[in-house]
């Protein structure tokens, strides 16, 4: 710890105004710690880097272009069993194809 996990929730294509297809995903980021506050700093972290953002990424097939990220809710959990924080965030991505 600390360490991040993400999940895919679901993947919707969509076409846009000028025909281009979009494929809007809707994606969990899981910040995971040992303390409450190491939770949330690295949700901060997280959304710092990620919340309105775009970008071409380079694939072995290509390029994946991320028209833009969007942050939508935040939510931490506790597993006082395992002195485990998480706090969960939810974006949806918007992915030109």
């Amino acid at each position: 710890m600390p360490y991040l996990v993400y999940s895919v929730v679901s993947n919707t294509p969509s076409d846009a105004k000028d025909g281009t297809p979009i494929d809007e995903a809707q994606v969990e980021i899981f910040s995971v710690a040992s303390t409450y506050g190491s939770a949330n700093d690295l949700a901060d972290d997280v959304r710092a880097a990620l919340d309105r953002k775009s970008a071409s990424v380079s694939v072995t097939l290509g390029a994946i272009v991320v028209q833009s990220i969007h942050y939508t809710n935040e939510v931490t959990e506790v597993s006082a069993d395992r002195k485990t924080y998480v706090s969960i965030q939810d974006y949806t991505i918007r992915i030109k194809r």
